[in-house]
């Protein structure tokens, strides 16, 4: 449905309890800490994992090295990181701290044993996670799974856990266990609307697209009654679910269906951020499989369906920023001229 790999990473710094590219998104904003961030490449197509990390606000070092951090400079993060070590070797902040920033220098070996020492330190079921996601990163996927296996038998309801196992049996194919992740995922936290895409396409890649339509569907009402300040967190309305539930319509032959989630996706795009990617992300892909399926009409409908995109576009455009209005309109234009009018 959506590619090949889905693998969620992610790296806990702090005592609290997130596809190969070992670049790692930092945290920008005391808000994005306190949500379930990501870090990760501009990949719409690879879900990920989130965390849910407990920055320690008050050592003035770690204070200093999260400011560096968020600044991108590493090199100057991790030595503040490591002379706080030298002379408080048991605090579980400065390793943790130090894992992330080890990942975004490149030095994943180095990662692994920081992580290591976080668990050393403080064995707890989101030690383990963190170190999972480590291992994750380095391709160490069997040592990642005993790792989250450890986790849950700590914490038999620690949804990172979870989260994880499933995205490592999704990549390797194992559908029936990553549906079972998701389904114990999605009791623990039913309010994750990450959980309900991840569950939909683990189904859809079984062929239940009815299923997954339906896990699909539900969220979207769900979310109705939600107040607008949780839609637009990562846990709320992510534009990876119209998306998904238009490519559930298209694979299942239903045009016109396929076609309103495609042009919701669109306009959401200019309303909702993407979180998991950039909002381009997810038009860019919107627009490419809606030109696919219409170019596979017969000429008649395929010309109906280009005036009715057409049409929705100039009444909807005025949603889009006032100073992105003009490129995206130009987005429009390209992508409506691959839509031949010929037979």
């Amino acid at each position: 449905m959506f590619g090949p790999s889905l693998i969620w990473l992610g790296l806990v710094w702090g005592c609290g309890e997130e596809p190969r590219d070992t670049t790692v998104r930092t945290v920008l904003t005391p808000e994005e800490i306190a949500e379930k961030t990501v870090r990760t490449r501009d990949d719409w197509s690879v879900p990920k994992t989130t965390i849910l990390p407990l920055v320690d606000d008050t050592h003035p070092v770690i204070v200093e090295a999260e400011v560096l951090f968020q600044q991108g400079q590493h090199v100057e993060a991790a030595e503040r990181l490591l002379k706080l070590i030298e002379s408080e070797p048991e605090l579980v902040t400065a390793h943790s701290f130090l894992s992330a920033v080890l990942i975004q220098l490149g030095d994943l070996q180095q990662a692994i044993v920081a992580a290591e020492t976080v668990m050393e330190l403080a064995p707890s079921a989101w030690s383990y996670c963190n170190l999972g996601t480590v291992y994750i990163l380095d391709e160490q996927f069997e040592q990642a799974k005993g790792a989250f296996e450890q986790a849950l038998r700590i914490d038999p309801k620690y949804f990172l856990a979870f989260r994880n196992l499933g995205s490592i049996a999704y990549q390797e194919k194992r559908y029936a266990d990553a549906e079972m992740y998701f389904q114990r995922f999605i009791r623990i936290d039913p309010e994750d609307t990450y959980a309900y895409v991840a569950y939909g396409q683990v189904l859809a890649e079984q062929g239940k697209l009815e299923t997954a339509k339906e896990v699909y569907l539900y969220r979207l009402q769900e979310l109705e009654w939600d107040a607008e300040s949780h839609r637009r967190t990562p846990s709320g309305l992510t534009l990876d679910l119209p998306l998904a539930l238009a490519e559930v319509y298209r694979r299942q032959g239903q045009t016109e269906e396929a076609m309103r989630w495609f042009l919701q996706t669109l306009s959401w795009s200019w309303v909702y951020q993407g979180h998991w990617a950039s909002e381009a992300s997810y038009a860019d892909k919107a627009y490419q499989r809606m030109v696919t399926m219409l170019q596979s009409l017969p000429h008649q409908q395929r010309v109906t369906y280009k005036q009715q995109w057409q049409g929705w576009f100039m009444e909807e455009k005025q949603q889009i920023p006032v100073l992105e209005r003009d490129s995206e309109e130009a987005k429009f234009v390209q992508w409506l001229q691959l839509v031949e009018d010929g037979p």
